[in-house]
């Protein structure tokens, strides 16, 4: 579903955005979700895309630019954090680099 929800919002772009999660390495954060926060606040910061927990071997079928086995290094603006919920809630929010 989320993969589904990334390729309709980015269109084309979809294949060359970096997706990644952190859920494999915090696990279900609940009232604690403000870690991916926290996590994207430092992509953004330190330039770098941290790869997806536990993923070796990625379903092709998702056709995501996943970020397998290393972090990816170079300069971050802006992040996508989804967040589904139990019972269909669904939220979403974009963090990006402040103007200097």
């Amino acid at each position: 579903m989320e993969a589904r929800a990334i390729r309709q919002a980015f269109g084309g772009a979809a294949r060359r955005v970096p997706v990644t999660s952190v859920k494999g390495a915090v696990g279900e954060s609940g009232s604690a979700s403000a870690c991916a926060a926290v996590v994207a606040a430092g992509s953004i910061r330190d330039g770098f895309v941290p790869p997806v927990a536990g993923l070796l071997d990625p379903d092709p079928d998702l056709d995501l630019n996943l970020v397998v086995g290393e972090a990816r290094r170079g300069p971050v603006r802006s992040v996508l954090i989804d967040a589904l919920g139990t019972g269909g809630s669904c939220a979403a929010v974009v963090l990006s680099r402040a103007d200097s």
